[in-house]
């Protein structure tokens, strides 16, 4: 049995591909989470002068396409729309640098709590799944097609 390959993704050590990457529902409500998060601190800080009203706008519209891209890959009946992909590197860079704050609490704190790691490895695979070359997208897309396709052949016929 081969061992399996690891990749530091800033200072974090994680499997490639990452453990979580089939946990669409986790991923799904990580996403959430981070959308969430972003949009109760963000007014505070903009009052704060911490952050840019622009900024904070721009960061909660990536997060926003975040969200809608995992609530079409988690449902099992092509649930809304995907975004498009015009916030794909933007989606990007916010993950890592999410990635980079996980890191740095993990430092500081000395180690990963159960909390953090699970957090850690969910925001891998959501970022994992950004990579080129990767179109979760169009997976989804087929894999809702498929389960309609066999919805509708064991569906019976019915007569006019």
């Amino acid at each position: 049995m081969t061992a399996p390959a690891f990749r530091n993704w800033f200072g974090i050590r994680a499997e490639e591909p990452p453990t979580r990457r089939h946990d669409f529902a986790d991923l799904l409500r990580m996403a959430e989470s981070m959308l969430s998060t972003r949009r109760q601190r963000f007014p505070a800080m903009i009052a704060a002068g911490e952050l840019e009203p622009e900024a904070a706008a721009a960061e909660i519209a990536a997060f926003e396409d975040l969200v809608a891209d995992w609530r079409f890959i988690a449902s099992a009946g092509a649930e809304g729309e995907p975004a498009t992909i015009l916030s794909l590197w933007r989606r990007r860079q916010l993950l890592d640098e999410s990635l980079q704050t996980i890191a740095d609490l993990a430092r500081e704190a000395g180690g990963f709590s159960e909390t953090l790691g699970r957090q850690a490895e969910c925001v891998i695979a959501l970022r994992w799944h950004l990579e080129p070359g990767r179109d979760q997208i169009a997976l989804a897309r087929l894999t809702h097609r498929l389960r309609f396709d066999a919805a509708q052949r064991r569906e019976p016929a019915t007569c006019n």
